[in-house]
């Protein structure tokens, strides 16, 4: 039956309706919103949160300089110590998964361009 009907034999049987497209189109559309708007209430006030404490640490990095500045530190004195402050933020646990998982979705993102890229080429 399925030779025939890809030959054209036999005509297939349209199961669809007309108002299968839209209503399809629109529940699509209604879900992507739902989603969005979920993840922007619960992910919303984390971000404002951060962004709020990046904001604040900037701030105090920068009064950290002045001060070290005012109290006598030259500029490699201050470079020492950022670099130790950066050091040691970067071997905490949290930070590293953090690059660990930053790491792999790009590699995965690059994996992935070279996919395309390469069903690209062989579709020209």
């Amino acid at each position: 039956m399925t030779a025939s009907v890809r030959d054209g034999i036999v005509p297939t049987p349209s199961s669809r309706g007309w108002f299968q497209g839209p209503v399809r189109v629109a529940a699509w559309f209604a879900a992507a919103l739902a989603v969005t708007v979920g993840g922007l209430v619960v992910v919303g006030p984390l971000v404002v949160r951060q962004m709020v404490r990046l904001l604040n640490l900037s701030v105090q990095g920068f009064v950290w300089i002045v001060g070290g500045l005012e109290g006598g530190l030259d500029a490699w004195s201050l470079l020492v110590e950022i670099g130790r402050a950066l050091g040691t933020t970067l071997t905490t646990p949290q930070v590293s998964m953090s690059v660990v998982m930053i790491e792999l979705v790009g590699a995965a993102a690059l994996y992935a361009l070279l996919r395309v890229l390469s069903l690209d080429r062989e579709s020209m």
